[in-house]
């Protein structure tokens, strides 16, 4: 008899521990961006690269019928436009080189932001051996090339790759 209060003992510390690590895994809080894909969370010293996306660097240029303008810029200022004064939340997807950790991240209204940058032609699919990491991510980038949306307009280069503009 005295088996039973020991394993609902036992359970009921296995199911708080496992809500404070799934708790551990989402943070949230006002950002401030240091370039397209990249932001710290206020108050911390975490940073968070978007998940499955990648961007112009801060200095990168695209070529608009030969005319230079600054891609990765115009990705920072549009990642501040959409985050300013807004609490981010942002679901650990694991450690990230030149961040504390990516993060699969959400407006308050909770739209996905790496799908925003995606549609809007921020930013463009993250691969590796050639495929997006994920998948919608790559049907998403698909469409906004096909509209010439932001850099989808220009010749530019990211992660060693060359893309054309989109015929």
């Amino acid at each position: 008899m005295m088996q039973k209060p020991k394993i609902w003992a036992l359970a009921l510390i296995l199911i708080a521990a496992g809500a404070v690590q799934a708790e551990a895994q989402s943070r949230s809080g006002l950002v401030s961006v240091a370039n397209g894909s990249r932001f710290q969370l206020q108050g911390s010293n975490l940073w968070v690269r978007l998940y499955g996306i990648e961007t112009c660097d801060l200095e990168q240029r695209a070529f608009f019928n030969g005319v230079g303008w600054p891609c990765g810029i115009v990705a920072a200022g549009w990642l501040t436009q959409i985050t300013l004064g807004y609490a981010i939340k942002c679901i650990d997807e694991g450690s990230a080189e030149y961040a504390t950790f990516y993060g699969r991240c959400f407006l308050p209204s909770g739209e996905d932001i790496a799908k925003l940058a995606l549609e809007k032609g921020m930013a463009i699919a993250k691969r590796v051996n050639g495929e997006p990491i994920e998948e919608s991510y790559g049907l998403i980038e698909a469409e906004a090339r096909e509209k010439k949306a932001g850099v989808w307009s220009s010749n530019f280069q990211s992660g060693g790759n060359f893309y054309r503009a989109a015929d």
